[in-house]
């Protein structure tokens, strides 16, 4: 963790870039996905011995790159990170979670479905076969993949997966976690639109309380959540409350 730091540390060190001029001596001006690259160009010679400490640091520059909408950039860096990680023994499972979310995730986004589909079911096995089902990190992946396969419409093969995906939350050391909730939520409303309104009924009034009291910090939020679930164990849209 100490070398992941300082090595981002060094990444962003010396003039502040959003402090520069276009005209700034010796083409000190650079964008953040400059930085980015020059960051990944130090990665490759100061730690080409090191991938686990490459792992961590190439998924941080491809999730980064991610949210700067650098998507086949984003691909390519946590397809190394990917690749990095089945290096390693043992393996980082919580790291192999997080990376198959982010490149699923930057596919996605960059509009190839198929590949998105194909990765995230890749680490779900890969992961399930080292740790097992009842695992975290197993869950993680699995439910990653369930929403991935709800976003393509087909909901028979989500709803398998995000029952054991909840089974594994349900497990978890703080059952108030405003993601547990999410999680029930999500799989209520697969259940719903399948036509199994009868297990998707308790769910929905399991889920309700938790996300109203989470999202009374936002009070906008709050609102809209609680009028979205509403309607949904409704069956209609609500905009009354």
């Amino acid at each position: 963790a100490k070398q992941v730091a300082a090595f981002l540390q060094g990444i962003f060190e010396g003039p502040d870039p959003m402090q520069l001029t276009p005209d700034a001596p010796r083409g000190l001006a650079m964008t953040a996905g400059q930085l980015l690259e020059s960051g990944v160009r130090r990665l490759d010679g100061d730690l080409a011995d090191q991938p686990a400490v490459q792992a961590s640091l190439l998924s941080v520059l491809g999730s980064t790159d991610a949210s700067l909408g650098e998507y086949p950039r984003a691909v390519r860096l946590l397809e190394r990170a990917d690749g990095a990680l089945a290096t390693l023994d043992p393996p980082d499972l919580p790291l192999m979670a997080r990376v198959a979310n982010a490149l699923g995730s930057a596919y996605r986004e960059a509009g190839d479905l198929p590949r998105a589909e194909a990765a995230q079911r890749s680490a779900y096995r890969r992961i399930l076969g080292m740790a097992g089902p009842d695992d975290f990190s197993t869950a993680v992946v699995g439910n990653d993949l369930a929403i991935q396969l709800w976003s393509m419409g087909r909901l028979d093969e989500a709803e398998p997966l995000m029952r054991e995906a909840l089974r594994v939350f349900r497990r978890a050391p703080d059952p108030d976690d405003p993601a547990l909730a999410t999680a029930i939520s999500n799989h209520a409303i697969v259940l719903r639109n399948l036509g199994r309104f009868e297990e998707a009924e308790p769910l929905y009034r399991e889920a309700l309380p938790d996300k109203v009291a989470f999202f009374k910090l936002f009070t906008l939020r709050g609102l809209r959540t609680k009028r979205f679930l509403l309607g949904s164990v409704l069956g209609v849209t609500l905009t009354g409350i």
